[in-house]
């Protein structure tokens, strides 16, 4: 028996359809015209994040080269390089073919290069590739000896980012002394060393020590660089950058790097994945605290809005104060706070009713079920749909292949692919 490829959120009718024929089927979420659950974009709430980042990046002269773990999708992929990205960024080799095949023509490698198969198929994408630039993170002597031993015919096109990082954090070089041991070993080798990189957001503990945390391991970040190119331990040629994070604190790192970028004529490229969505969780919390901290200064940018929502039915009102939802695990993230929900509409409505989230809270989320606390006087009632937000959009796009994009009033206008 043959078999295909199934769509959540897509009528049976329609699970060969395309985006021009998406786009065209004349459907809307309010009016049932879609299996529930459905994950959706909104365009408005796409545009309006874009804007913002654009007009942070010229602002402060910065670069962007948006991380696309976070959605895999050829079609907001492309979008992103229209928008302008400076590159891509990747955290593995099934990243970097479809980087590579968008037509980035430089590419950060978000991750240390080891293992035969992973650095084989590097070497394969570079010589498919001759004019690609790709930016390999490195924290040891030990993955440089890998790298050597490879012996990659076509190295030239690699640059390589020394990786600071934190204690306690992830990857990347803890001592400035190890760091430059590392920079002399491949100068040594005549391999290039095209600058630094750094992940920010790993810290742990309330929104206050987080902050200090992370305005700390930049300034050491800032401190290093400059120290390494005073003594000329490094020289900044015209590939040299530093990459950062900059989903969470974009503007503590656009004002600690300022000097670098004035003195020195470095790069600064963010490696945001998550701009262009928000969400109604965590990111939505960090650019609330990024506007607190720029209205000091007297700079405004456009509001940050979600762009995600995960639609479902009431399935259930089994006890007094809970409804149960037919979606979860399997169609939302969960790893940073529960998702929040946002809107109701009744079948015998027709508009939609915001929902109070004083009195209106997931408390509970099972594989393809979420519990709903509501007031004991609640009139929810099965078959009404829910809007849900989300809570990281990295570990929501990968539950879903194809996501819809919608308008203003919930009219489909096209489609996404996911290819995790």
């Amino acid at each position: 028996m043959e078999t295909r490829p199934l769509f959540k959120g897509l009528p049976f009718y329609a699970q060969h359809f395309n985006r021009e024929q998406i786009a065209n089927a004349g459907w809307n979420i309010l009016q049932e015209d879609l299996p529930l659950p459905c994950g959706i974009i909104k365009q408005a709430a796409l545009q309006q994040n874009s804007k913002r980042m654009e007009q942070w990046l010229q602002r402060n002269n910065l670069l962007l080269a948006p991380h696309i773990k976070t959605t895999m999708s050829p079609e907001l992929i492309s979008q992103q390089l229209a928008d302008g990205a400076w590159g891509l960024t990747v955290a593995n080799v099934t990243n970097l073919r479809l980087a590579a095949e968008m037509g980035a023509s430089h590419i950060i490698f978000a991750n240390q290069l080891v293992g035969r198969g992973n650095i084989n198929d590097v070497e394969q994408l570079l010589s498919q590739y001759p004019d690609l630039t790709l930016y390999l993170f490195i924290d040891s002597l030990d993955v440089f000896e890998l790298l050597k031993a490879a012996n990659i015919q076509h190295h030239k096109q690699l640059k390589l980012l020394i990786e600071l990082g934190a204690e306690g954090g992830r990857c990347g070089v803890r001592e400035p002394s190890k760091a430059k041991e590392l920079i002399e070993s491949i100068c040594a080798n005549q391999w290039e060393v095209a600058g630094f990189s750094a992940y920010e957001a790993v810290f742990e503990g309330s929104t206050e020590q987080k902050e200090q945390r992370v305005r700390d391991f930049l300034n050491l970040l800032e401190t290093t660089v400059k120290v390494f190119i005073e003594q000329q331990v490094i020289l900044p040629t015209e590939s040299f950058v530093i990459t950062i994070g900059g989903s969470e604190y974009y503007d503590i790192c656009a004002a600690t790097l300022a000097d670098l970028q004035q003195n020195f004529d470095v790069k600064v490229v963010l490696r945001s994945g998550c701009y262009l969505f928000s969400d109604s969780g965590v990111y939505d919390k960090a650019s609330l605290a990024i506007d607190e901290r720029l209205a000091n200064e007297q700079i405004t940018l456009p509001a940050s809005e979600a762009a995600i929502e995960v639609w479902c039915y009431v399935l259930s009102k089994p006890e007094a104060g809970v409804v149960i939802l037919g979606a979860g695990k399997r169609d939302f993230s969960y790893d940073k706070g529960l998702p929040k929900p946002l809107y109701t509409k009744s079948r015998l409505a027709t508009n939609l009713t915001k929902i109070d989230q004083d009195s209106y809270r997931i408390t509970r989320i099972n594989d393809q079920h979420c519990f709903l606390k509501v007031p004991i006087d609640d009139e929810l009632k099965p078959g009404d749909m829910v809007a849900i937000g989300i809570s990281h959009p990295c570990t929501t796009f990968d539950k879903w292949r194809k996501m819809l994009i919608v308008d203003k009033q919930y009219n489909v206008i096209d489609a996404i692919q996911a290819w995790f």
